[in-house]
Protein backbone atom coordinates (compact mmCIF):
# COMPACT_ATOMS: atom_id res chain seq x y z
CA UNK A 1 0.00 0.00 0.00
CA UNK A 2 1.39 3.28 -0.80
CA UNK A 3 0.87 4.71 2.46
CA UNK A 4 3.48 2.55 4.11
CA UNK A 5 6.16 2.89 2.10
CA UNK A 6 5.35 6.38 0.29
CA UNK A 7 7.69 9.37 0.57
CA UNK A 8 5.84 12.37 2.49
CA UNK A 9 6.35 15.57 2.78
CA UNK A 10 4.63 17.35 6.00
CA UNK A 11 4.79 21.13 5.47
CA UNK A 12 2.53 23.55 7.39
CA UNK A 13 1.84 26.04 4.29
CA UNK A 14 2.70 29.52 6.70
CA UNK A 15 5.45 28.23 6.78
CA UNK A 16 6.42 27.12 3.43
CA UNK A 17 6.53 29.70 1.26
CA UNK A 18 5.03 33.63 0.55
CA UNK A 19 3.70 34.72 -2.88
CA UNK A 20 1.37 37.35 -1.90
CA UNK A 21 4.10 39.05 0.56
CA UNK A 22 2.25 39.46 3.88
CA UNK A 23 5.25 37.97 5.80
CA UNK A 24 3.61 34.39 6.40
CA UNK A 25 3.46 31.64 3.85
CA UNK A 26 0.70 30.74 1.73
CA UNK A 27 -0.92 27.93 -0.49
CA UNK A 28 -0.19 29.60 -3.24
CA UNK A 29 3.66 29.61 -2.48
CA UNK A 30 3.15 25.66 -1.47
CA UNK A 31 1.71 25.29 -5.36
CA UNK A 32 4.23 27.25 -6.90
CA UNK A 33 7.06 24.32 -5.08
CA UNK A 34 5.11 21.23 -5.67
CA UNK A 35 7.44 20.65 -8.69
CA UNK A 36 10.68 21.11 -6.77
CA UNK A 37 9.01 18.48 -3.98
CA UNK A 38 8.33 16.01 -6.75
CA UNK A 39 11.83 16.06 -8.13
CA UNK A 40 12.93 15.47 -4.42
CA UNK A 41 10.99 12.39 -4.61
CA UNK A 42 7.91 12.99 -2.89
CA UNK A 43 5.45 11.38 -3.56
CA UNK A 44 2.53 12.93 -0.92
CA UNK A 45 2.27 16.54 0.35
CA UNK A 46 0.60 16.19 4.13
CA UNK A 47 -0.35 19.74 4.81
CA UNK A 48 -0.82 19.46 8.53
CA UNK A 49 -2.22 22.37 10.36
CA UNK A 50 -2.55 24.06 13.82
CA UNK A 51 -6.05 26.36 13.33
CA UNK A 52 -8.92 24.51 12.11
CA UNK A 53 -9.97 25.76 8.69
CA UNK A 54 -14.02 25.53 8.33
CA UNK A 55 -16.05 27.85 5.68
CA UNK A 56 -16.92 29.81 9.22
CA UNK A 57 -13.97 31.17 9.45
CA UNK A 58 -13.36 32.32 5.75
CA UNK A 59 -12.88 36.23 6.02
CA UNK A 60 -11.97 39.21 3.10
CA UNK A 61 -10.12 37.81 -0.09
CA UNK A 62 -10.16 34.25 1.02
CA UNK A 63 -8.09 33.87 4.01
CA UNK A 64 -9.46 31.14 5.56
CA UNK A 65 -7.54 31.01 9.26
CA UNK A 66 -9.03 33.96 12.19
CA UNK A 67 -5.18 35.34 11.73
CA UNK A 68 -5.12 35.45 7.93
CA UNK A 69 -2.57 33.11 7.69
CA UNK A 70 -3.23 30.91 4.42
CA UNK A 71 -5.15 32.69 1.32
CA UNK A 72 -6.57 30.41 -0.87
CA UNK A 73 -6.86 33.35 -3.54
CA UNK A 74 -10.33 32.51 -4.31
CA UNK A 75 -13.06 30.06 -3.03
CA UNK A 76 -12.19 27.52 -5.50
CA UNK A 77 -7.96 28.21 -4.28
CA UNK A 78 -7.84 24.53 -2.46
CA UNK A 79 -9.14 22.81 -5.16
CA UNK A 80 -6.34 24.05 -7.73
CA UNK A 81 -3.92 23.17 -5.10
CA UNK A 82 -5.06 19.35 -4.96
CA UNK A 83 -5.69 19.43 -8.57
CA UNK A 84 -2.16 20.63 -9.34
CA UNK A 85 -0.25 17.90 -7.14
CA UNK A 86 -2.55 15.37 -8.72
CA UNK A 87 -1.47 16.53 -12.48
CA UNK A 88 2.07 15.54 -11.25
CA UNK A 89 1.04 12.34 -9.27
CA UNK A 90 1.10 13.99 -6.04
CA UNK A 91 -0.98 12.76 -3.22
CA UNK A 92 -2.38 15.40 -0.79
CA UNK A 93 -3.56 15.11 2.58
CA UNK A 94 -4.97 17.44 5.09
CA UNK A 95 -4.44 16.63 9.05
CA UNK A 96 -6.74 19.71 10.52
CA UNK A 97 -6.42 19.48 14.32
Amino acid sequence: MWRQHGVFYQVDPRLFRDLDGDGVGDLRGLRDGLEHLRWLGVQAVWISLLLPWTATEVKGAGAVWPEGGIGLESPNGLARFVEAAHRLGLRVLVDVN
